[in-house]
């Protein structure tokens, strides 16, 4: 079946990081894709961590490792470096909690 015949809303265009944080305002989780070699420095070029909140210049990002405080400059480079250095597209997943 299809995600729109259940309802799912489905969003296709560009993603930005001011995207990003809304939906973290507004208590929704957002899956997505980054270079986190550029975040942290080691691991893996490519990882969609999931962040959780936005505040204080810092996001919440909880990955492998547990849950960490990356600030916006160095989760920027890792969202603009997916398209520059390793030549994929921006993806986003945005989830709910449960009401």
């Amino acid at each position: 079946m299809l995600a729109v015949e259940k309802g799912i809303k489905i969003h296709a265009g560009e993603i930005s990081i001011g995207m990003v944080k809304s939906f973290l305002k507004e208590g929704k989780f957002v899956i997505l894709g980054l270079d986190t070699k550029a975040m942290y420095g080691s691991g893996r070029s490519v990882y969609h961590p999931l962040l959780t909140a936005y505040e204080n210049n810092e996001f919440t990002v909880i990955d492998l490792h547990g849950e960490r405080k990356v600030h916006e400059k160095k989760l920027n480079t890792a969202f603009d470096n997916i398209v520059k250095k390793r030549k994929r597209d921006h993806k986003m997943l945005i989830l709910s909690k449960e009401k």
